[in-house]
């Protein structure tokens, strides 16, 4: 190899390099504005899976939303946080829809509730709160349920264009 191809595929040297912390980009808004938009950008998929699996899937949607706000409120009220500003930051909401989306749309109310007891308490609150947590909350209770139940949560109903012989 040529000295002059050598040196174009040399690294730079320690001095050269521009470090900095992440994240390189910086927006100066609050939380509950990026949970926001984090909820606009998923209304699309809200829609197609309504549309695709029926109201069904707007029922887990609306247990697990409800359940996760509902228990970061007890958790708050307990731990002696503020619970009204904890909840309007809009995680919980967000972690409640990104866990009814990883279900099936026959999902029990029941399985619902024990996912926002492992997405909200396992995975959000144990390890400090929002931006504490190292994994998904929504993940967590996604993996939790798949090894706790896993009947309920690999039975899954075909979606409006399929049919159900084979």
């Amino acid at each position: 190899m040529s000295e002059e191809i050598k040196s174009e595929l040399m690294l730079p040297k320690g001095e050269e390099l521009l470090l900095s912390p992440s994240p390189h980009i910086h927006d100066q808004g609050t939380i509950q504005s990026i949970m926001l938009k984090v909820v606009l950008a998923l209304l699309p998929v809200i829609a197609v899976g309504i549309y695709f699996f029926g109201l069904d899937a707007l029922r887990v949607m609306f247990w697990c939303v409800f359940f996760c706000i509902t228990l970061e409120m007890a958790w708050c009220y307990f731990v002696g946080k503020p619970v009204i500003g904890t909840v309007k930051d809009g995680s919980a909401l967000v972690t409640g829809l990104l866990l009814g989306l990883n279900l099936s749309a026959a999902t029990s109310w029941w399985v619902c509730l024990i996912g926002g007891v492992l997405a909200i308490w396992l995975g959000k609150q144990v390890f400090g709160g929002l931006g504490q947590n190292p994994f998904n909350p929504a993940a967590v209770a996604r993996v939790g349920l798949l090894i706790a139940l896993p009947k309920e949560l690999t039975t899954w109903v075909p979606s409006r264009d399929m049919t159900a012989s084979l």
